[in-house]
């Protein structure tokens, strides 16, 4: 099952409401404190709401620039691009799943703030390819020149650009 990243999250936190309200709920009917039932909730529900933040695979579609969306797949899942071509969505819980579902050619550019090693990565048209961690958001335009890192450590932050941006910017 393939759901956006968002509505993911909104509905694992509604569920655990619920959880917490539903053991209230419970504990008043057995004519006792309801506030001891909502704690008992709260503790009972951390089970299943980590288990459904930690299991889905992190997926991120790119349909054309600065078009992307980023989705959570529990099980396993498919996804269809539009060339018709099937990609059955399964990595290791520290990977996420990087599709490009366009006709052009993009680059992740990694903008490294502070000491570290920069990663650039080449996504060809229609092609899809495992990534080590996962990608929290894309700067929408120009990355700012720095960012505030603590002394000795590093952030590294990602561009999604086509190609010929980035060869435009780099060429001698």
């Amino acid at each position: 099952m393939l759901i956006s990243a968002l509505i993911a999250k909104i509905s694992i936190i509604v569920l655990y409401i619920l959880i917490i309200y539903g053991m209230a709920m419970l504990w008043k009917k057995f004519n006792k404190k309801p506030v001891a039932g909502g704690t008992i909730g709260f503790f009972v529900g951390l089970i299943p709401i980590m288990i459904l933040f930690m299991i889905p695979k992190e997926v991120c579609v790119v349909n054309g620039e600065q078009d992307y969306s980023v989705y959570w797949a529990y099980g396993s899942a498919t996804y269809e691009k539009q060339n018709g071509e099937s990609i059955k969505l399964g990595c290791k819980m520290t990977e996420s799943i990087f599709i490009n579902d366009s006709k052009d050619s993009y680059m992740i550019e990694e903008v490294i703030y502070g000491f570290g090693p920069s990663n650039n990565i080449t996504v060809k048209p229609m092609s899809h390819f495992l990534m080590d961690g996962g990608i929290d958001y894309f700067f929408d335009d120009e990355p700012p020149m720095q960012i505030e890192v603590e002394a000795g450590k590093y952030a590294s932050r990602y561009w999604l650009r086509t190609t010929q941006s980035y060869e435009s910017d780099y060429s001698f």
